[in-house]
């Protein structure tokens, strides 16, 4: 919800400032790996994925999990750090997907705005 205007302090411009440069850092981080690694590729060849071993494909599995969250904490990251400098509202970024045991778990802490939606409706 909206909150009553509050004036730019040099800490609120310092934490905006801060997680815009840390969100941004990221980005690039995702960009130069999807750069090098080809995961999504290998839905296009599934005679590769077919030769690989176990221990690759829990690899390739987690490495294609942590890529999707990486995604979710850009946006969720860029988009609540300017919506937290507008005085709104908005879900946290997603907790670290290798830290999540249960599933049930998962939408909770990973995804808290639709998980609120879909208790909501």
């Amino acid at each position: 919800m909206l909150k009553p205007f509050q004036r730019w302090t040099l800490t609120r411009v310092c934490s905006f400032l801060l997680n815009v440069v840390r969100f941004s850092a990221w980005l690039i981080f995702t960009e130069l790996a999807l750069h090098f690694v080809y995961s999504n590729s290998l839905s296009q060849h599934p005679k590769v994925v077919a030769e690989m071993g176990s221990w690759s494909l829990y690899g390739l599995g987690y490495c294609m999990g942590q890529f999707f969250m990486l995604k979710y904490v850009v946006m969720y990251g860029l988009m609540g750090t300017i919506a937290q400098a507008e005085n709104i509202d908005a879900p946290r970024h997603p907790k670290c997907i290798a830290r999540i045991s249960l599933y049930s778990d998962m939408w909770r802490y990973f995804d808290e705005g639709l998980y609120r939606f879909l208790l909501r409706y």
